[in-house]
């Protein structure tokens, strides 16, 4: 059994005996987006959210020491502007 919550962005295995904590709902086995936004009104939202705040940090990642190097030196061809311009696009729809 599972339960989540914070709008059904975590969840914990529970077994039977185990109380559910405030906002959190019980499925009896790992639950699927479509019922997840089902049991939480603002799950989409939340989702949506949470994807582009990973999205952001997986481009953060690739701005290595090496990748500045080159920025300042000028010889990254736009490879850093043109992360800076997805991550500022991605903050943009927050």
């Amino acid at each position: 059994m599972y339960a989540y919550g914070n709008n059904g962005l975590y969840f914990r295995a529970i077994d039977s005996e185990q109380n559910l904590l405030d906002g959190e709902m019980a499925f009896s086995e790992i639950a699927t987006d479509a019922q997840l936004a089902e049991a939480f009104s603002e799950y989409a939202a939340a989702k949506n959210k949470s994807d582009k705040l990973k999205a952001i940090a997986d481009l953060e990642t690739t701005i290595t020491d090496r990748r500045i190097r080159e920025a300042v030196l000028g010889i990254d061809n736009g490879w850093l502007a043109n992360v800076n311009a997805q991550i500022a696009a991605l903050r943009s729809q927050l």
